[in-house]
């Protein structure tokens, strides 16, 4: 069967909806789930999550978007800014709608300063027409995870060749 026809990105363009939360959470999905809790606000182009118990996953608290065409042998880059209130590790994945990994890393952060990280990854699956870009906040295994307000902002995914 063949790839759908969906014509090719433009190398350089940001593929993701309401990146810099101009329009809320717009094109977001906030997906916190119990034992996970957070208050969550899209306000001054962050996100905020207010991180009261990171639950026993690191899926437990999660900020989504979803409906991503990451098209087969093509190279990718993500770009975002985060700041945590506590040292602690977020991940960053790219996920078919059953869960498929594509490409991304855990990212550690730094108390109270806020950094840019970039994550490049090559998709070497089929084309996914509903792929999800997804940051993990809460609990991760084997690693030390303190529940503190992270903000995240000024997200970018592009094709880069």
């Amino acid at each position: 069967m063949d790839a759908p026809d969906i014509g090719e990105q433009p190398v350089g363009e940001n593929l993701l909806v309401n990146s810099d939360f101009s329009s809320g959470n717009e094109g977001w999905e906030n997906a916190v789930t119990s034992p996970g809790a957070a208050d969550v606000s899209f306000e001054n182009g962050r996100a905020v999550y207010k991180i009261s118990n990171v639950g026993t996953e690191d899926w437990n608290v999660q900020l989504k978007q979803n409906g991503i065409v990451l098209e087969q042998g093509e190279h990718y880059k993500v770009t975002f800014k985060a700041k945590s209130s506590e040292a602690r590790t977020i991940k960053l994945a790219m996920l078919s709608p059953s869960y498929n990994w594509f490409g991304g890393e855990d990212l550690v952060l730094d108390k109270d300063q806020e950094e840019e990280f970039t994550v490049e990854f090559t998709m070497n699956d089929e084309t996914e027409t509903n792929a999800s870009m997804v940051i993990s906040m809460g609990a991760i295994a084997e690693i030390d995870t303190l529940a503190s307000t992270v903000e995240l902002s000024e997200f970018s995914l592009i094709r880069t060749a």
